[in-house]
């Protein structure tokens, strides 16, 4: 399966070659512009996920892709449109919800990436860099309970982002 492929120019291959044989099939682009994002060519991945949202305007997973490329392109703005649509076609796609509150925060849209980080968090729980980059978001508005709350709760679960969040907190 395609899926399985690892990471490198062996599945751009794998991945053109299947687009040729089936064009029209929307999980090939989104597969390829995955690998193309892999292997650091945000342009062709771009591409790839703007084709897949072309082919089938409801794939999420293409709209999510397409957001992480502008992300990667530096348009944070195009990032957070496409997350917008992935977020309304699969408001249960956490990934979705994450690269919309990496947007706000290259805009410095505070609230909205509290806002997205904590949506992303409910349907994620265990994503501790999400919750380490909420709590910096918390810190951003000036809401330093609440990223004490996330630091405490990463260091429930062991993890090193814990501390590392309430050093940011003690520097403030």
């Amino acid at each position: 399966s395609l899926r399985r492929l690892g990471p490198g120019r062996e599945s751009v291959a794998a991945y053109m070659r299947a687009l040729l044989l089936v064009p029209t099939l929307s999980s090939f682009p989104v597969g390829h512009g995955w690998a193309l994002l892999r292997v650091r060519d945000a342009v062709g991945a771009s591409a790839a996920f703007h084709r897949a949202m072309k082919l089938d305007p409801k794939a999420a997973d293409a709209w999510t892709g397409a957001a992480v490329a502008a992300l990667a392109l530096d348009e944070p703005a195009e990032s957070k449109v496409h997350a917008q649509q992935a977020m309304r076609l699969r408001p249960d796609l956490p990934q979705a919800c994450f690269v919309m509150a990496r947007a706000c925060t290259r805009l410095e849209d505070w609230p909205c990436a509290a806002r997205s980080y904590e949506a992303g968090l409910r349907l994620r729980p265990d994503a501790d860099k999400a919750r380490f980059e909420l709590g910096r978001v918390q810190l951003e508005l000036g809401d330093t309970e609440a990223a004490r709350a996330s630091a405490s709760e990463l260091r429930h679960r062991g993890s090193p982002l814990g501390q590392n969040l309430v050093s940011l907190i003690e520097a403030r």
